[in-house]
């Protein structure tokens, strides 16, 4: 009989017996016996696993190495293309580019196209389209695995190629919202019109992170702001928040008369929102409409009040303190460490305020007046 045919024949006598403690110190006993040789095929295993793991990890290394070698002395080669095609106007790449090389040199025109001027820029674009990188990522935006189309979509936004405009637009659609966003990046990049007509479709996904996403990347699209009007009169309050962002950007003073209504909105987010776009564009037109926001009914945008009206500081014929001390005395915690942080912001005068209230808050006020005096001692 076999070990195991002892265990179980042990075992069915013992229950017949009706005997618990007799069987599990036989069976205990026969366990004893036989452990050396358990641990003896258990370390045996593991010792040949770590060998095959050692053995694959030496495999990899050399794999590794040999297409590091391989890349290093192919670089040299098409570095000297690129060298070329940027010293001489009218070179242009003839040889032939083996399926294996392609994607080195596709990187390194990349990597010297971000280096160089609008000329160097040109001949490189060229050279690009030419050598059929072009149509190869034009095709890759039509693969199903979404992050090929991601990559694509990257070097055409880095190599500036317009002419990919209309492929990219038709990605927004895309399955994928890490696709749709990175269309979305290059159509920006490029100051695309196509934008311009579909901003409420672009906000129809309900995720809340596609929303930020999409917001923080139209901030730089440059969209006029009479084509964002569609959202700053959507009944959506998310649509009117974005519109409020996204016309804060600097300098954009035609955006002050579309605010003007935002910052009445019965949204307090999208009133805030609009409060820090007027900040943002820093027009002395501005002024007017935030003192009337000054008494909001949430802390939120008047702290917002107070940050703008630091940000009009650098018009010195605009009464800001006033309104900033003002603001120092509200109720709320929040709207006080905000204009008096701003107070900082009007020098002299400002620090003589901020001492004034030292008697009323004199924690708050001692924090910015110490970091003041740290700030004019390091000057």
């Amino acid at each position: 009989m076999t070990e195991l045919d002892n265990i179980i024949f042990l075992f069915a006598s013992t229950l017949w017996r009706n005997d618990w403690m007799g069987a599990r110190s036989g069976i205990f006993s026969l366990f004893q016996e036989n452990l050396l040789p358990i641990v003896s095929i258990v370390l045996i295993f593991l010792a040949i696993l770590l060998i095959i793991l050692f053995l694959i990890y030496l495999g990899a290394m050399s794999v590794h190495a040999r297409r590091k070698i391989y890349v290093d002395f192919n670089a040299v080669k098409w570095e000297a293309v690129v060298k070329l095609i940027l010293d001489r106007e009218d070179f242009r790449p003839k040889e032939h580019v083996s399926r294996k090389d392609r994607k080195y040199f596709r990187d390194i025109i990349i990597s010297e196209y971000l280096k160089h001027d609008a000329s160097g820029k040109n001949r490189l674009r060229l050279a690009y389209k030419q050598l059929g990188f072009f149509e190869d990522d034009i095709a890759q935006l039509k693969k199903p695995s979404w992050w090929k189309k991601i990559q694509a979509i990257g070097r055409l936004e880095e190599m500036g190629l317009r002419e990919a405009e209309d492929n990219v637009f038709s990605l927004l659609k895309d399955s994928r919202h890490e696709v749709r966003i990175a269309a979305l990046r290059m159509l920006s990049s490029m100051g695309s019109k196509k934008l311009f007509g579909i901003l409420p479709e672009l906000f129809a996904e309900e995720s809340r992170w596609e929303y930020r996403n999409m917001v923080n990347v139209l901030y730089n699209a440059g969209i006029p702001a009479n084509d964002l009007m569609p959202l700053a009169v959507s009944q959506e309050r998310d649509l009117r928040k974005a519109a409020a962002i996204l016309l804060g950007k600097q300098g954009s003073e035609e955006a002050i008369p579309i605010l003007k209504d935002l910052v009445n909105d019965n949204d307090k987010d999208v009133r805030r929102e609009a409060v820090r776009s007027l900040g943002l564009i820093g027009s002395s037109d501005a002024m007017p409409i935030l003192i009337e926001k000054i008494n909001d009914s949430n802390h939120q945008v008047q702290g917002a009040v107070a940050r703008a009206l630091g940000d009009l500081s650098k018009w010195k014929d605009l009464d800001v303190a006033f309104f900033l001390e003002w603001l120092a005395n509200v109720p709320d915690f929040g709207v006080r460490f905000e204009a008096i942080s701003n107070l900082c912001r009007l020098g002299e005068e400002g620090k003589k305020i901020i001492k004034e209230l030292k008697h009323k808050y004199p924690e708050i006020a001692q924090e910015f007046l110490f970091e003041k005096e740290n700030v004019d001692h390091n000057i």
